[in-house]
């Protein structure tokens, strides 16, 4: 039996660049019925989650997460990026007992509580593990990134924004390394659109890029580095003419806080 760990550590505390951590963020999510995009959050008790939006998982019997794997023992003191990373796949049969979804019906998100599918009781959802070491190179999104209030009201509204997945499908097959998009802020970043916690953006953002993490990355005076920022997990497009899919939503970290809680709850009623 693998007992897994995650080597490249939380976005803050890793070595590696601002541009390498957003790229080694993700997980590519097949299910019985679409793909989609998750990435892991971890709290700041150092519990972690796979964050993904519901309409990746709703329905489905089973669900398969890719991560890149490291196979290289000595860079992982190093905590720079490995060597040789090969492709790992967790397999989860009867995904819907392991899921945890927002309590509202109308919000797209879903968590996977990662010690539920390593852990004894829920060990034999974890089926066909192609891994060898257990140790996926996946950074953890935190607390530590996420925009203070300051920051956030210096946000503007076209400021350009990247979000990283699998559009079409699209991967590093070897290493599962995903891809990077790139869009712009469309709507007021504190502005709740619609009355919810969320923002728009303006990109085309192709299918299974659902449940992407979404990145203000900036480049400050030389002193200071890159600031890289969390702003949310890519919704789903909005209605456009002729097909051209130019607008998409954003959950901000109010929502996703929100399903934790839910989930919360849930474990102090067990």
């Amino acid at each position: 039996m693998l007992f897994f760990s995650f080597s490249a550590g939380s976005l803050a505390s890793s070595k590696l660049t601002p541009e390498q951590t957003i790229l080694y963020s993700t997980t590519f999510i097949q299910t019985s019925s679409q793909n989609g995009t998750g990435f892991v959050w971890k709290r700041r008790d150092g519990y972690n989650f796979i964050v993904t939006c519901r309409d990746v998982l709703k329905g489905a019997s089973f669900a398969r997460f890719s991560f890149s794997e490291e196979v290289d023992k000595l860079a992982a003191h190093a905590r720079t990026v490995p060597k040789m990373l090969s492709k790992c796949d967790l397999f989860v049969q009867d995904i819907q007992k392991v899921a945890v979804y927002h309590p509202s019906f109308d919000v797209n998100l879903v968590i996977i509580p990662f010690a539920k599918l390593v852990n004894r009781k829920h060990q034999l959802l974890l089926t066909n593990v192609s891994c060898v070491s257990g140790t996926l190179f996946r950074t953890q999104i935190g607390h530590e990134i996420v925009p203070t209030a300051e920051q956030a009201a210096s946000i503007s509204f076209d400021h350009p924004l990247t979000f990283v997945g699998y559009p079409f499908n699209l991967f590093e097959p070897l290493t599962m390394l995903p891809l990077i998009s790139r869009g712009f802020i469309a709507s007021p970043f504190n502005i709740k659109w619609d009355g919810k916690a969320q923002f728009l953006i303006d990109s085309k953002v192709p299918p299974s890029s659902s449940g992407s993490p979404v990145f203000l990355i900036e480049n400050m005076p030389q002193e200071h580095g890159t600031k890289l920022l969390f702003l949310g997990v890519l919704n789903s497009t909005l209605p456009s003419f002729n097909n051209e899919a130019t607008f998409a939503s954003v959950m901000k970290l109010e929502i996703l806080q929100e399903t934790l809680k839910f989930w919360q709850q849930q474990q102090s009623s067990e």
